[in-house]
């Protein structure tokens, strides 16, 4: 039964980091992928659960609990950051469907200045902690199934 819950957990993990991987580069690339931005938060959000879920490994496959800590922290702060942009997006689509005066529409242009700037950091964090090396994010996780 064991045997059994490992490859499932594996299956799982494996499977929410490759669709992560897959997002990355869209929504790296493309500000305006609003569905993919979100998804990919509700995907770490997927991901990060599994990992406070995993359990304690006694063989030499297993990774160390500060290295799974680490990949929690940056999955959460990605989380926040990409709800802080769908906070955003959200804001900025109601803010469209009610524009009638001058107020609203300098309201607007503030939030569209605020979300574009929270994409900006988004992707500087990532270019900064998704680098080429051997201990980036994604190998990290790729690793752990």
């Amino acid at each position: 039964m064991e045997k059994k819950l490992r490859r499932r957990y594996n299956k799982v993990v494996r499977r929410l980091s490759e669709r992560i991987e897959l997002n990355f580069p869209v929504v790296l690339t493309n500000m305006n992928k609003i569905v993919e931005l979100h998804d990919m938060r509700k995907d770490c959000k997927k991901l990060r659960y599994q990992l406070e879920l995993m359990p304690d490994q006694n063989d030499n496959n297993s990774r160390n609990d500060k290295e799974i800590h680490k990949m929690i922290t940056e999955l959460e702060d990605i989380q926040d950051m990409l709800g802080s942009i769908h906070d955003s997006d959200t804001m900025i689509a109601y803010l469209k469907r009610v524009r009638r005066s001058k107020d609203i529409t300098h309201i607007l242009d503030n939030e569209i200045t605020e979300r574009n700037t929270k994409y900006g950091e988004f992707v500087q964090f990532c270019k900064r902690n998704l680098s080429s090396s051997k201990n980036n994010f994604f190998n990290q996780i790729c690793l752990l199934a």
